[in-house]
């Protein structure tokens, strides 16, 4: 792995196992090929060696098909969209990801959740973050 980016392993056997063992924990439920090929998907876009953690939830998501949160920008879009179609009485079937559902729950329900001001949008996204992280510590926790 450490060829991907150009790197030398650690020469001492003391600093091998201290180097190494956040990586053991991190990959040791996953199977080789999914770690390499995840390894090789990160080596073509990241310019430094990713964490062991970044490699787990790509290889984990691979391994287990997870659907992931939308990003901060699909998020609010899809937010402003819901508010629209609240406002406007019309529905449109779209599958949402627990996440951010979870998200406008926490705001009051799409009702109550404002989407026009970037102040709303402040407020929207930093409890978005949150739970995104919350869901990543629980989805891929070793």
């Amino acid at each position: 792995m450490y060829g991907y980016w150009n790197d030398r392993l650690p020469s001492t056997e003391s600093v091998k196992k201290e180097v190494l063992a956040p990586w053991a924990e991190m990959l040791s439920d996953i199977d080789y090929d999914t770690a390499l090929a995840a390894v090789q998907e990160l080596a073509l876009t990241d310019t430094f060696m990713p964490k062991p953690a970044h490699i787990r939830i790509v290889a984990f998501t691979k391994q287990n098909n997870i659907f992931h949160p939308p990003n901060e920008h699909e998020a609010w879009a899809h937010v402003q969209t819901l508010s629209q179609t609240v406002a406007h009485g019309t529905s449109a079937v779209t599958e949402t990801h627990p996440v951010l559902l979870e998200t406008i729950h926490q705001m009051g329900g799409m009702s109550k959740l404002d989407t026009i001001t970037n102040g709303d949008r402040t407020y929207f996204l930093a409890a978005y973050e949150k739970n995104v992280k919350s869901w990543l510590r629980k989805t891929f926790k070793p």
